[in-house]
């Protein structure tokens, strides 16, 4: 490559070249005295799936599903395993994988093996809300690219699809592509899509709705398989290559490291994977289910209402539901009820006796 160094310098004129060199007039001659530092572009490093690292499970640890025809299942917070069968059980876990430092990763599988026919599927899913995706502008001409990332690993490999769909649910609108995974590897899948301009999508800053959906699938039948990749009109899971990763025993889809990014410069290329902060993922993971240990005490008479904060702020209105059996004395006609996404109380009447005690452990759910 030639350089087109400026005519007529003057002493210590700076040229830098296209390649970064950086040169010096001096003396008469140019002389090579640096390099420019171009930070490489990518896409922005915020992360809009909610618990991509799955490092957080409040409600099920490590434990797996019962297998089953079908079920919706939370292996991880914010990670659903959805499936509907035609014949054959799957079920869901959470686990960690050695061979990626023992990172945790989500998983569909089978024992017995699973068939597919016409309106079946299965596929682990990331819910999102509207307020992490609004400023993506899809639905509109101002639509933004995004990037996403993902490491997936399957014993005996083959085809699988990344489906990106709007809400409500079903989706009206599906973003196909298909990845090949090689047999017991783990694979980084990296795709550059394109924002949708057409379609139902939310683009309200602040809607606490449903944005979006990302579905990993690992089998779909006839129904939900499209023809072609890319963008499509209707409720699609995979394209038409798709492999049922359910179908032999033991099979299973293996999945971890997600990330999803606006990739506002077109760069194409996705920000270098970080591992979250613990407590930050928590506390984003508890807007849309937690628990809370509610015990409480004290001298009062008559009706009364004894209130009580939530670890974190919710999507909406949480609905509540015990947990274990918990324990009441000196009051009656005891209920929980919700005062705002951040708080609730108890009301009932206290007895003559004066004291009263509550002891109750529950879940709190806003998910989408």
């Amino acid at each position: 490559m030639g350089f087109n160094f400026p005519n007529s310098p003057t002493e210590g004129a700076v040229y830098t070249a296209p390649t970064g060199q950086q040169y010096t007039f001096t003396n008469g001659v140019w002389l090579q005295t640096g390099f420019a530092y171009t930070p490489l572009l990518t896409a922005q490093p915020y992360n809009r799936v909610v618990n991509g690292a799955m490092l957080i499970s409040q409600e099920n640890g490590n434990t797996a599903s019962a297998p089953s025809l079908g079920n919706n299942y939370y292996p991880a917070d914010q990670w659903t395993a959805v499936w509907n069968l035609a014949t054959g059980t799957a079920q869901s876990v959470r686990n960690l994988a050695p061979a990626l430092n023992n990172d945790p990763y989500i998983q569909i599988a089978t024992s017995p093996g699973a068939t597919l026919t016409t309106a079946h599927y299965a596929a682990l899913r990331a819910p999102i809300e509207g307020v992490r995706v609004a400023d993506l502008n899809w639905g509109t001409a101002n639509a933004r690219q995004i990037i996403v990332r993902a490491l997936l690993h399957s014993a005996g490999g083959g085809t699988f699809t990344l489906r990106i769909g709007n809400a409500p649910l079903p989706p009206t609108r599906s973003y196909l592509k298909e990845f090949t995974l090689a047999p017991a590897t783990w694979t980084e899948i990296v795709a550059i899509i394109p924002g949708d301009t057409t379609g139902t999508w939310t683009s309200t800053p602040g809607d606490t709705a449903l944005g979006m959906i990302v579905d990993f699938t690992a089998g779909a039948g006839s129904t939900y398989k499209a023809s072609g990749v890319g963008w499509q009109a209707g409720n699609f899971y995979a394209g038409p290559n798709q492999t049922n990763f359910l179908a032999t025993a033991s099979g299973a889809l293996n999945l971890a490291r997600v990330g999803l990014y606006l990739d506002p410069n077109n760069t194409g290329v996705a920000p270098p994977w970080q591992m979250p902060d613990y407590a930050q993922e928590l506390a984003a993971c508890q807007r849309y289910w937690c628990t809370q240990h509610l015990s409480m005490g004290g001298s009062a008479v008559g009706n009364m209402n004894v209130g009580f904060a939530l670890p974190a702020t919710m999507r909406v209105l949480p609905a509540a539901a015990l947990l274990a059996a918990g324990s009441v004395s000196g009051m009656t006609n005891l209920s929980l009820q919700m005062s705002s996404v951040k708080a609730g109380y108890f009301t009932g009447t206290v007895s003559a006796a004066n004291q009263y005690a509550i002891s109750y452990a529950y879940a709190f759910t806003a998910r989408m």
